[in-house]
């Protein structure tokens, strides 16, 4: 596997900054992306990291010779990051899939914000849409209405970030977009802007790179024939992890995170697809000369068989199907 120096490609500083309570609230909120809760942190390790996400995944030719093996081999035959680089392979390999993230905000003051975040892709076509209903304080809309559409044929992709909200129920959320507020794309300047591909559905980059820490769990069988495994990523290693989520965390709330700690538990089936993935992470967001740390616990689901989605996972299934 590659070898990497992260000395190279990070840059951090120190810096401590004065809260208020309505800064705190706010930071809780406007982080459509996350979900949990929210501490005030006077202190923060504000990190700067350089390259792609290619910078810190696998080779190509490292991936290829692991899919290979996982012909003829089960999961636990496998360390924790093989087995993820694996699914995430077929993942984004597959003619079709479905993932639905599901969540809440919680402001360390009080009420829950729920979120949802669905990606489907048929054929050559993907759609994600991440919804988070808040509302506006001080002037501040917390909404948080995302659609992103990706030809895949053709190279184009559009992001609208203005719908209108039709349902803000918890199991029932959804909203309508006019295309003429979209703003689009080509795969390349859409990467530029984003850090990733639009079908990267996934978070975290896991990889022998970013799990280089070595805090990761055997692969474990499970009794209904599944595998669980999990990776705890830290310190400089998070960064790289985190390269293109961070990205995704300033779109939503116009702030980069100072990442703090991440725990990501999978299940992947016998043919090395993924059942499902628990983030559990903490970053700290500044806002108002107020620095707060952001604890999220939220579960993505995967479903390849498009007609067998259990309906209280099939939010705007039928949007795109």
């Amino acid at each position: 596997m590659a070898s990497f120096k992260f000395g190279d490609l990070v840059k951090a500083k120190k810096h401590t900054k004065l809260f208020g309570i309505l800064a705190v609230c706010l930071i809780a909120i406007v982080t459509g992306v996350a979900v949990g809760k929210i501490f005030v942190d006077t202190s923060v390790v504000a990190q700067s990291i350089s390259g792609t996400y290619r910078d810190y995944q696998d080779s190509d030719e490292d991936i290829a010779a692991l899919v290979k093996k996982s012909h003829s081999a089960m999961p636990s035959s496998f360390s924790a990051y093989e087995v993820f680089e694996i699914a995430q392979y077929k993942l984004y390999n597959s003619e079709n899939f479905y993932a639905v993230m599901q969540g809440f905000v919680t402001p360390s003051m009080g009420s829950k914000q729920n979120q949802v975040t669905t990606a489907v892709k048929t054929g050559n076509n993907f759609v994600m849409n991440k919804l988070s209903p808040g509302g506006v304080i001080v002037g501040i809309d917390t909404n948080v209405t995302v659609l992103t559409k990706y030809d895949i044929s053709a190279g184009k992709v559009s992001v609208n970030a203005k719908g209108t909200w039709t349902d803000r129920g918890k199991t029932t959320m959804s909203a309508t977009y006019d295309d003429a507020t979209a703003v689009n794309y080509t795969l390349a300047e859409y990467e530029d802007k984003f850090g990733k591909q639009p079908t990267m559905a996934i978070l975290y980059v896991v990889s022998s790179i970013t799990c280089g820490q070595g805090n990761y769990t055997a692969v474990k069988k499970d009794g209904d024939g599944n595998y669980t495994f999990s990776v705890t990523i830290t310190d400089s290693h998070l960064y790289a992890a985190g390269i293109y989520y961070a990205k995704d965390v300033e779109f939503s709330s116009g702030g980069k995170p100072a990442w703090k700690s991440l725990t990501i538990t999978a299940i992947v089936d016998s043919n090395f697809n993924f059942k499902s993935i628990r983030y559990q992470d903490s970053y700290v967001m500044s806002m108002m000369s107020v620095n707060a740390t952001v604890v999220d616990d939220f579960t993505q689901k995967f479903y390849f068989d498009l007609d067998s989605i259990p309906e209280e996972d099939a939010f705007f299934v039928g949007e795109v199907l």
